[in-house]
């Protein structure tokens, strides 16, 4: 993550990836964050994730043991550089585009997944999220293991030679 520039954009991305990592979340669970979901413990942080396709859930976030890849610093980073002291309001705000301003409202998850996706070039890695619609799984099956798939097994009752 130190790839990230030290704007208020690479502070806002570097945050975005390393809590979406860390909480092991679908983009939309954290294109909804709400500040107040995030509450710092002794040990890190815990994270409410209210939005969730199967169920809500907390999880907590350990210190990280670099403090370039640690969630719960660049969480506090990301806080104390946006000014976000509204509990109601969204974790994870758009930028003005030419100022980097801090703007009402949340980010949608396609950016989140824009920004996993900018971050993946800030490092020089060639990495793609899976499409929508689609998981890690079917994906892997799709593009990386289309050639060895295994033979089928025989049916019952159907003789395999004549």
């Amino acid at each position: 993550m130190l790839a990230a520039p030290a704007n208020r954009l690479g502070i806002r991305d570097r945050s975005i990836g390393l809590t979406h990592f860390a909480v092991a979340g679908r983009e939309h669970e954290v294109a909804y964050l709400r500040v107040r979901d995030f509450n710092e413990t002794e040990h890190g942080m815990e994270v409410d994730i209210c939005v969730s396709k199967i169920a809500p859930r907390e999880v907590k976030v350990p210190f990280g043991s670099r403090p370039s890849s640690c969630p719960v610093r660049a969480c506090r980073a990301w806080k104390d550089e946006a000014g976000l002291t509204d509990p109601d309001g969204f974790a994870y705000r758009p930028l003005h585009p030419r100022w980097h301003t801090v703007m009402d409202g949340g980010l949608d998850p396609e950016t989140i997944g824009d920004v996993i996706t900018r971050l993946g070039k800030w490092v020089d890695l060639d990495f793609k999220p899976p499409s929508c619609g689609s998981g890690i799984r079917r994906d892997g099956l799709d593009q990386g293991v289309r050639g060895c798939r295994r033979p089928r097994p025989p049916r019952m009752g159907v003789p395999t030679h004549a």
